[in-house]
């Protein structure tokens, strides 16, 4: 698809153990479109954490190939790294924030990382801490100091820091009460819708599922189903029609 910014094509991730080989993902093919947040679901042993994981470029697909804005990720880019550097934000149900950092250390670390301007790191921060709903009374407060849902809105702006059009959550909710599950979901949606983000979450619950725009259910391996709300589709209608009436005015 055409205004995909992560696709696969063919995905398989196979392992091999004492029993024999293990078939995590088989053959799958779809499509992450901008500007929308879609949930990935499915018992456990399904494959979805796997499947996360190689789209974030933290395991290689077994066969089949990734691509970046239509793009084979190999092309895009020379090393996996590189890619979850500059393209993937990550966020994690138990926060992995770095302990002896600050909140606002941690959001800065990945731009100092990736080699931005001294000047250019501390205004993004502040903007990012801001977004996700930390004051600024809690910005030098180290993550033992903060509340689960504090931790996990820090681990989003950190995940936003180099502009991914990509961010990966898994089981973002789970450490988290259901209130505060809310306020975090909603933070991710709006994000999608705002900046054009390309979000997947992996989760089991129920009310993440019902506040994607879509949800992909996986069962040994497999897409069982992909369905989008109502107004996701009406949404996806809208820029397909959009997307041809440009693509006939080139002509």
């Amino acid at each position: 698809m055409a205004d995909a910014v992560l696709s696969c094509r063919n995905l398989s991730k196979t392992y091999r153990t004492g029993a024999g080989v293990v078939t995590a993902i088989d053959n799958i093919t779809l499509d992450i479109l901008p500007g929308e947040m879609t949930a990935i679901v499915g018992p456990s042993g399904s494959g979805k954490t796997t499947l996360l994981s190689m789209l974030g470029g933290l395991e290689r697909p077994s066969a089949g190939e990734i691509l970046v804005e239509g793009r084979p990720l190999k092309q895009r880019f020379s090393d996996l790294s590189d890619y979850r550097r500059e393209a993937v934000g990550f966020v994690f149900q138990a926060y992995n924030l770095l302990p002896h950092l600050t909140a606002l250390e941690n959001v800065l670390l990945p731009m100092e990382l990736a080699g931005v301007p001294r000047r250019q790191r501390r205004p993004r921060a502040v903007e990012l801490l801001a977004a996700v709903g930390i004051g600024e009374e809690r910005y030098h407060h180290q993550p033992a100091r903060l509340s689960g849902g504090e931790q996990q809105r820090v681990a989003m702006a950190r995940a936003l820091a180099n502009h991914p059009p990509i961010l990966l959550a898994d089981e973002p909710t789970g450490n988290l009460d259901g209130q505060t599950s809310k306020q975090v979901i909603d933070l991710l949606h709006h994000m999608a819708k705002q900046t054009r983000l390309s979000v997947v979450v992996v989760t089991h619950n129920l009310m993440v599922a019902e506040e994607a725009d879509r949800v992909i259910s996986l069962n040994y391996g497999l897409i069982e189903s992909d369905e989008r709300t109502a107004l996701a589709r009406f949404d996806f209608v809208l820029r397909r029609l959009r997307t041809q009436r440009s693509s006939l005015s080139t002509q």
